[in-house]
């Protein structure tokens, strides 16, 4: 089948004096004067002309969207024989329980971008009896047999496929591809481009399963001083101006794209033909550094989110402490704390070692908002209260316990027969965690009596036992508001070494 080809996209409507100059957020057009061309876009285009599988997996705003569109009107261009597709995965949907209508969706698209004529929801119903999984994989037989052109898949945004269950089936079909080669020389004809904010250890979370380890890597870096050059045009001052305010904004920056962009492009909009290196200091405290400002920017909240939702956010946050302090802590491919930390965008590696990624972020993320968004230590805070308890049971035996022992027998009466039934109701198969919840209840009801009577050690005392006993949020939360407002004396408590001979007490 013919192809004719694809017409140029259009530039975005833009001068050098017009605000629009810069784009800040989403996807910059093929043909924008402030696209900032890099080493990874020669790159990608050669590799994918040469049939080579790539990915490119870093933070959010880098111009991973914006490096696929270039790539995607260069090959079409330049290339008549090469057929591209482009599956957005954020657009697509994916519910976790419907795995059939997203691969279905999948195939759909990839025979509309790639002009292929078939009836495509016929030749799916037709094989209604295979699984949807080896459908779609018979899709590329599909499409390879329609055409003798050479097909590229760009498939953006493959992180948002990392929550569906069945994300590892997609990515082994594409690693299947790849294995094709060997045995189908029409499967030479098909490649892939993975772009998204992913580790190649997120696409195929399985451990009994093949890694997903084919493809070359692509890196997109920050601007270099050089790079970011032609960004000068759109300032509206002269060369000597312009090349001061671009290297004070690159100072703050880095060459983070997004960043750059957004500082060139407050610039011209407050300047008013009088920017200077000055007023670049102000917009970044203004914009950035303020807290109430800060928390509204779109690309330090992903920073923030990202490192916050993380399963493994201590981990990562005591990393980052390390680096800001300045320790030499080497960079491990292989580590997917580091892995993690790095697609955050909150450090990249330099000369092998992890290094906060930019001045602005050095800012912001300080070590006292690192502490202060560190997960609660609960291990730790247990056995500070239980040592206090341990304190507090001491002096209860010389204080209380021996002047009341008909009150003490008496509470011990009442104690004793719910931990009997939790013992005997424990024994019995399947019982086991009802025992748990149960006795829970009755510490949790103790903790609330002895809070009414104002009594807060043993309240206490009994809402640890009840969360030892069965861990919820609710009891994390009510032992933390017992316990927080001493938690740092009870860190400094003295602890006496030597044995006790003598009490005394004062008058």
């Amino acid at each position: 089948m013919s192809k004719e080809p694809a017409q140029p996209t259009e530039p975005q409507s833009t001068s050098v004096n017009s605000p629009s100059f810069y784009v800040v957020g989403g996807s910059i057009r093929p043909g924008t004067p402030s696209y900032i061309e890099r080493a990874a876009d020669e790159e990608l285009y050669r590799r994918v002309l040469a049939g080579e599988f790539c990915y490119v997996l870093t933070p959010r705003q880098m111009g991973k969207s914006s490096l696929m569109a270039r790539t995607v009107k260069k090959l079409r261009d330049v290339d008549h024989d090469v057929r591209t597709a482009i599956l957005d995965l954020s657009s697509m949907g994916g519910e976790p329980d419907k795995p059939d209508a997203w691969y279905y969706g999948l195939g759909r698209r990839l025979v509309k971008d790639f002009e292929i004529s078939v009836d495509f929801k016929s030749w799916w119903q037709e094989r209604i009896d295979l699984p949807a999984l080896q459908r779609l994989s018979e899709t590329f037989d599909l499409l390879l047999s329609k055409t003798t052109d050479r097909l590229v898949v760009f498939v953006d945004e493959i992180d948002w496929t990392i929550r569906l269950p069945y994300s590892d089936d997609f990515f082994a079909v594409i690693r299947a591809c790849y294995n094709a080669r060997a045995i189908k020389p029409e499967y030479q004809r098909l490649t892939f481009v993975l772009l998204g904010v992913a580790s190649p250890s997120d696409l195929i979370k399985d451990a009994t399963r093949t890694p997903f380890n084919i493809g070359h890597r692509i890196e997109l870096t920050d601007f270099t001083p050089e790079e970011a050059k032609p960004l000068e045009k759109g300032l509206h001052e002269d060369a000597t101006t312009s090349e001061i305010i671009l290297k004070r904004i690159v100072y703050w920056t880095a060459g983070h794209p997004y960043l750059t962009q957004k500082l060139c492009d407050l610039l011209t909009r407050t300047g008013n033909g009088s920017a200077s290196a000055q007023m670049v200091d102000q917009l970044v405290q203004q914009h950035f550094l303020n807290p109430e400002a800060g928390r509204a920017e779109q690309n330090l909240t992903f920073v923030r989110d990202r490192i916050l939702r993380e399963k493994r956010t201590s981990h990562l946050l005591k990393l980052y402490v390390l680096v800001r302090r300045g320790k030499s802590v080497q960079d491990d491919p292989r580590s997917p704390i580091h892995a993690a930390l790095k697609l955050s965008g909150l450090v990249i590696p330099r000369d092998g070692l992890l290094s906060i990624r930019n001045r602005i972020y050095q800012e912001v993320f300080t070590e006292r908002w690192a502490k202060g968004a560190m997960p609660a230590n609960w291990n730790q805070r247990m056995a500070v209260a239980s040592m206090a308890l341990l304190l507090l049971a001491f002096g209860v035996w010389y204080e209380v316990l021996q002047p009341r022992p008909f009150i003490d027998e008496l509470r011990r009466a009442s104690e004793d027969y719910p931990i009997e039934a939790y013992k005997k109701l424990r024994t019995i198969p399947g019982y086991a965690s009802n025992a748990d919840a149960l006795l829970a209840e009755y510490w949790d009801r103790q903790a609330v009596k002895y809070a009414s009577a104002d009594d807060r050690d043993d309240s206490l005392f009994s809402t640890l036992v009840a969360l030892r006993t069965d861990d919820q949020e609710t009891r994390r939360h009510q032992a933390n508001a017992l316990v927080d407002a001493d938690y740092q004396n009870l860190n400094a408590t003295f602890r006496h070494g030597d044995s006790v001979t003598a009490v005394a007490f004062s008058p």
